[in-house]
This record gives structure tokens, sequence and C-alpha cells, in this order.
């Protein structure tokens, strides 16, 4: 592959930074360079657009090019998607939020009501419900590696009738 030049924006700097990777790199080795503090607890989202770029996803994958404008977040991007309507909504969360904080919003963005027999499990391993770890935070999830992909499935129930 080739080189690229790409603007990021990082959390404090008055200007973006530009930096150099392949096209091909891995979005882990290029928030190595420019995350304010330790890597895990930042992202990187493209300009424009509403879902993070995966650590392990390289660049030319989500169609960054030259002198393309990154932004470099602290938190995490969490994505839900609705069993019932297949919708997923993508957001943004401090590591001090709790599973609940955001299963909260998730509804809201949805504009659905939680159903009394509604679950959350981890959208890769639907076997684990996440209804005990509602109150973790995502700090706590972290370290005891629940569903470190973020990616979440709400289980619709019936309504509990």
């Amino acid at each position: 592959m080739n080189a690229i030049e790409i603007l990021i924006d990082i959390p404090g700097a008055q200007e973006p930074k530009a930096i150099t990777a392949e096209s091909d790199a891995v979005v882990i080795e290029v928030l190595k360079k420019v995350a304010p503090g330790p890597v895990e607890e930042f992202y990187l989202i493209i300009e424009g657009d509403d879902k993070a770029l995966g650590n392990e996803e390289r660049l030319h994958q989500r169609g960054v090019r030259h002198r393309h404008r990154l932004h470099c977040r602290h938190g995490l991007h969490v994505e839900f998607i609705d069993s019932a309507s297949s919708d997923a909504v993508h957001f943004h969360v401090e590591w001090h939020q709790t599973l609940q904080q955001a299963l909260t919003e998730a509804y809201s963005r949805l504009k659905e009501a939680p159903k009394p027999d509604d679950e959350l499990v981890c959208e890769k391993n639907k076997k684990v419900s996440l209804m005990p770890y509602l109150n973790k935070t995502f700090h706590e999830l972290r370290k005891e590696h629940i569903c470190p992909d973020h990616k979440y499935l709400i289980r619709r129930g019936s309504g509990g009738a």
C-alpha cells in the first residue's frame, strides 16, 4: 500500500495533528501515535461519520484516504441493536457511565420504550445475559472483559403481559 497523510483532531489540541501512515495501517497503530493517554481509552471517528473505526480495522477498509480528517475521542463508542426492528444506534459514552445509562440512551435514540422482559446481550455472544452487569461502569466492564467490542443486542420481549 502507500503512505497517506491524515489530519487528526486530538482532545485539548488547538490544531489537528498531521501524521503519516500506510493506507493499510491498523487503527490501533494510528491511535498509538496520537492518543494523549492510554490507547485503550480512546477511539477514532471519521469526520462526518457517526460510527467509530474498530481498532483492528485497516484505514483503507473504511475509506480513509490522503488528507482525510479524523477525530480522536476519549471514552468509547457503543452500538445497540434492536432485535425487533434491526435498527442500530451508535453513540459516545464515558468510561464512568454505567451500562444502564447507555441502555437508557439507546432506548431513547431508538424511540422505543423498554419492556419488562427485554434482555441485553453482547452482540457476539448472545448466550450470556448482560442484565446482571447493568450497574457496572464501562471501566469495570473493560477490566472484566465483558463485551469488549461494545456492540450490544437488545432482545425485545413481548411486554410481560
